[in-house]
């Protein structure tokens, strides 16, 4: 997104709520190439990672062998694999999941003509001889996404060359995750294969992959150690923002209030589910707010 508005089509006109500010204009683009380069950037982004597509790989006796995806015919084992389930046992993605559940029912798999499913591929592909060098060794499933990887690349490059600082909150840990491919329908987790292009998908992110990223980029550019949602929320003054916004609250305006914020830093759930990730220009100092003081530490 870009509040430039320059030549190209039309921006859409954001208007404040307050009646004397001014109205801004905010253009999308389709990816940061396409974002004039002589401004700083500032970036921020919330479940976006989690979104972008992923290499699994499993190991086996015969080395890491990549997961594929295949066509079957509708057999019971099938029809299993495709039944509703939830591909995480994990509080966190379930309360964010399931935050406005309704039950509501989902399409019968025998409403399908074809069945997609997981297979292991049975020998090496480009993926698992280009990622298994990197891979846990005490892991049996891994993933990678080279996806991220390269987004927060170019997003690095560009904090590097103009200034600015990049914030993404997002489920995921400091260590490469292991089988966390979920997917989500109507608020209720699925099998990730279950009505395809129906069903978004997710899966945790390497923030220690991404962290590399940033190292490997350029000395010039300062990222603090990976924080929870519940301690950057936190730090960066909930409690106090809660506080001031009670006291113009009605009770049941009151009451929601509450319930939002604490659901925000359960540590049982969103708290410690969501992390924070950032990075910035050594030019804003040292220390990012809701940051512990860090210029960079190995995952």
């Amino acid at each position: 997104m870009n509040t430039d508005d320059s030549d190209g089509e039309a921006p859409f006109v954001w208007r404040a709520a307050a009646a004397d500010s001014p109205p801004v204009s905010v253009r999308w683009h389709s990816s940061l190439d396409d974002i004039p380069n002589e401004n700083p950037l500032l970036l921020v982004g919330h479940e976006f990672l989690d979104a972008l597509p992923i290499h699994q790989f499993c190991r086996t006796d015969k080395g890491w062998r990549e997961r594929m995806v295949d066509v079957r015919e509708h057999t019971a084992e099938a029809r299993r694999w495709a039944s509703p389930v939830r591909s995480r046992s994990d509080k966190g993605h379930e309360a964010a999941a399931s935050a406005a559940a309704q039950a509501v029912p989902i399409r019968n798999l025998d409403e399908d003509s074809r069945v997609l499913d997981f297979v292991l591929a049975p020998s090496p592909t480009p993926a698992s001889a280009l990622f298994a060098p990197e891979l846990p060794g005490d892991a049996e499933q891994a993933e990678v996404c080279p996806a991220a990887r390269a987004f927060t690349k170019q997003a690095a490059k560009r904090i590097r060359q103009f200034g600015g600082a990049a914030l993404l909150i997002d489920y995921g840990d400091d260590r490469p995750p292991p089988d966390t491919l979920r997917g989500i329908l109507q608020h209720r987790f699925v099998h990730p294969l279950h009505l395809p292009g129906e069903v978004d998908l997710s899966a945790d992110v390497d923030f220690s992959a991404l962290r590399r990223v940033v190292r490997q980029a350029s000395p010039e550019l300062r990222c603090p150690p990976l924080s929870t949602q519940r301690d950057f929320l936190g730090a960066m003054g909930l409690e106090h923002r809660v506080r001031a916004l009670l006291r113009t609250c009605t009770p049941p305006q009151r009451q929601a209030l509450i319930e939002g914020a604490m659901r925000l830093v359960d540590e049982a759930g969103m708290g410690t589910a969501y992390k924070v990730f950032a990075f910035s220009h050594v030019s804003l100092g040292p220390q990012l707010p809701g940051f512990l003081p860090s210029s960079f530490t190995e995952p």
